[in-house]
C-alpha cells in the first residue's frame, strides 16, 4: 500500500505535465510494473517440508499437499508457552527443524487466567503467536495454533472469546501455507451441570467457531478435539461435522492407551474421517511415569500403517518424564541436553526418513532475445530466443507467441530455443515464450517491444511545436529545436539513470543529442524557464 501511494504521489506530480511520444497511460504503467516488482512473496525454503509440499488439504480422510499425495507430519509441540519461556527460543525451534528433521510445530496456547494464559493479555498473546507463525515460515515447517482447551474441559466455556481469537487469527494468517488451526485441544471432564463434556458439546462449540474462520480463510486445514482427553474419535465418527479440510484430534500416551485405543481409532477410520494426533507422550497421561518408550515404538509402528501425522508433547525441560529436555537445558540454550524422552525421540521421529512426493514444478523460461523495451524496423528479421530448464522433469516443448497467437513452436530437447520472425505489423507487441515439461506444466518469460514501419520512419524536419525533436526514431543522432529558455534538460534511459543533461540554454537553438547512445527508449525531460514541463520519448534503433 505504501508502494501504491507512492507511485499515485508521482502521478498527481507529473498528471499536467504535457507529454509527446508517451501517453499518461504508459507512465503508470511503467510504475507499476517497477511496484510489482518491489512487491515479492517471501518463499520457504528450498527442500523444507513446506517448500515441497505447499497448503495442505484432505483427500478422503488422508492429509495431502497442495497436488494431491499423501503427507505424513511428524513433529513437536510447545509445553505452556506462558510456562516455559526460556524454551521458546529461536536456537531451539532451529535445532529441531535442522537436526531433529520435524516437519511441524505446535503452539499450544493455554486460556484461562488460572493458566497465566491467553486470558491474562490477549493483545500480548496474540503477537506471540504471529511472532512464531513467521519463525516457522523462515524454517519452512509447518505452525499448528493451538487453542488449549485443557482447563476447562468444556470448550464452550470460552467460546466467545475462542471466535474472537480465531477471527484475528484467520485474519492474520489466511493464505499462508504452512499454518495450521487446532481450535480445542482435549474436551474433557464435566459441564457446569455436572454432566460430561460429549461430542454434541463439542460439536456445539465447533459449529459456531469453524463458520468464523471459513468466512475468512476458506480452505486451511482445522483440528477439532475429541471427548475423552481426545480419545473418544469414535463420537465424530457417527455424527462429523459438515464442512471442508476437517480433522478430529487423536492423542494418546504410552504408558496409559495401547492397543483398545488403537482399534478405536481404526474404526474412526474406516467411517471416513480423518485423524492427526496432535499431541502424545512417552509417559502415562500425567505425563510423567516410565518413560514407556517401547510402547511408544508400537505406536510409531500404528502410525506409519496408518499414514497418520502424530506430534510429541513437549519440548520443556520439566521434571517429568514426557519432557524431552533435561531440566535447566533451555535456560543455558543446551538444546542437545535431552532427557531420555527426547533421546528416544530424537532418534526416532525421522526414522525413516521423510519420503514426501513433490508436486511437479514448473519449468522456468527466460526470453533472452529480444531484450525489454527493443525497438525494431520492420520487415527487419527479429530473432526470439529463449532458454528453458525444468527442476524436476524433463522440458517437451517451448512454444513463441505474438501477442496472443502462436507463431512457432520448437521440440525439445534442444540446444536452443529459438525461431526467426519477419513482416511484424507497427506498433507495440508482447512477445512470449512458454515452455511445457512432461507432466503439463507450464512457465513462462514475456518482453514489449515496439515495431516502427520503414515507410515514414523518420520524420520530417519540422520547427513547430509538435514536432521540434527529430527524426524520432533515429539510427544517428537527435536533432531539439528549443522552442523557448530551457532551464533543464534531462535524457533518461528506462532504469531512470540520467544520460545526459543540459542546463540554460537559449531559445532558437538546435542541440545534437544521442549520437552515442545505444539502442533503445530514452525518455528527454525540459524544464523552461516559464515554468512549463515537456517530456518526450526517443528511440534509438539499429
Amino acid at each position: 500500500m505504501e508502494n501504491q501511494r507512492l507511485i499515485f504521489k508521482l502521478f498527481n506530480k507529473f498528471k499536467n505535465i504535457r507529454m509527446k511520444f508517451i501517453s499518461k497511460i504508459q507512465f503508470l504503467l511503467l510504475f507499476f510494473l517497477l511496484e510489482s516488482s518491489i512487491n515479492a512473496f517471501g518463499q520457504y525454503p528450498a527442500g523444507s517440508p513446506v517448500a515441497i509440499n505447499g497448503k495442505l488439504k484432505l483427500i478422503g480422510n488422508q492429509l495431502s499437499n497442495e497436488c494431491g499425495n499423501p503427507v505424513v507430519l511428524r513433529g513437536i509441540s510447545s509445553h505452556g508457552m506462558q510456562w516455559f519461556p526460556a524454551c521458546m527460543k529461536d536456537e531451539g525451534l532451529s535445532e529441531l527443524a535442522n537436526n531433529w528433521q520435524i516437519d511441524v510445530f505446535r503452539l499450544a496456547m493455554y486460556i484461562p487466567r488460572s493458566d497465566n494464559g491467553y486470558l491474562t493479555n490477549p493483545s500480548y498473546w496474540r503477537n506471540y503467536i504471529d511472532t512464531w507463525v513467521d519463525k516457522c515460515e523462515k524454517l519452512g515447517i509447518y505452525c499448528m495454533i493451538d487453542w488449549h482447551v485443557l482447563h476447562p474441559g468444556d470448550p464452550n466455556v470460552y467460546v466467545k472469546e475462542s471466535m474472537d481469537f480465531w477471527a484475528y487469527m484467520a485474519s492474520k494468517h489466511k493464505g499462508k501455507r504452512h499454518v495450521i488451526y487446532e481450535i480445542c485441544n482435549e474436551p474433557n471432564g464435566l459441564k457446569a451441570d455436572e454432566e460430561p463434556v460429549e461430542w454434541e458439546d463439542v460439536k456445539k462449540y465447533a459449529d459456531q467457531v469453524i463458520p468464523v474462520i471459513r468466512n475468512i480463510d476458506p480452505s486451511t486445514i482445522i483440528i477439532v478435539g475429541t471427548p475423552n482427553f481426545s480419545q473418544s474419535v469414535d463420537k465424530p465418527s457417527l455424527y462429523p461435522l459438515q464442512y471442508d479440510n476437517i480433522m478430529y484430534a487423536l492423542h494418546f500416551y504410552s504408558g496409559s492407551h495401547g492397543v483398545s485405543l488403537m482399534k478405536l481409532a481404526e474404526r474412526a477410520l474406516s467411517r471416513g474421517i480423518a485423524l492427526f494426533i496432535t499431541e502424545s507422550g512417552t509417559s502415562d497421561a500425567s505425563g510423567n511415569g516410565g518413560p514407556y518408550l517401547d510402547k511408544y515404538k508400537e505406536w510409531i509402528n500404528w502410525m506409519d500403517k496408518n499414514k497418520l501425522s502424530w506430534i510429541v508433547w513437549s519440548f520443556a525441560d520439566k521434571n517429568e518424564s514426557s519432557a524431552l529436555l533435561a531440566q535447566r537445558a533451555c535456560a543455558s540454550n543446551q538444546w542437545n541436553n535431552l532427557s531420555e524422552s527426547g533421546t528416544f525421540i530424537k532418534e526416532n521421529i525421522n526414522a525413516p526418513a521423510d519420503n514426501f512426493i513433490a508436486c511437479n514444478q514448473s519449468p522456468k523460461v527466460n526470453l533472452i532475445s529480444p531484450a525489454q523495451d527493443t525497438t525494431v524496423v520492420s520487415p527487419e528479421e527479429l530473432i526470439l530466443k529463449a532458454n528453458a530448464v525444468d527442476p524436476n522433469g524433463n522440458i517437451v516443448k517451448v512454444d513463441f507467441y505474438l501477442n496472443t497467437s502462436l507463431i512457432g513452436t520448437v521440440n525439445a530437447p534442444s540446444d536452443s530455443y529459438k525461431i526467426s520472425l519477419a513482416d511484424i505489423p507497427s506498433g507495440v507487441h508482447t512477445i512470449k515464450a512458454v515452455a511445457t515439461d512432461e507432466k503439463g506444466a507450464f512457465g513462462s518469460s514475456l518482453r514489449t517491444i515496439t515495431v516502427n514501419s520503414v515507410d515514414g520512419l523518420f520524420s520530417k524536419q519540422v520547427y513547430g511545436a509538435a514536432e521540434n525533436l527529430f527524426p524520432n526514431p533515429s539510427s544517428s543522432s537527435f536533432a531539439f529545436k528549443v522552442p523557448e529558455q530551457v532551464r533543464s534538460l534531462h535524457v533518461l534511459n528506462l532504469y531512470g539513470e540520467i544520460i545526459e543533461s543540459k542546463e540554460y540554454v537559449a531559445p532558437g537553438q538546435t542541440l545534437d543529442l544521442g549520437s552515442t547512445y545505444a539502442n533503445g527508449t530514452y525518455i528527454m525531460k525540459v524544464q523552461y524557464d516559464s515554468g512549463i514541463s515537456e517530456i518526450y520519448r526517443m528511440i534509438k534503433v539499429r
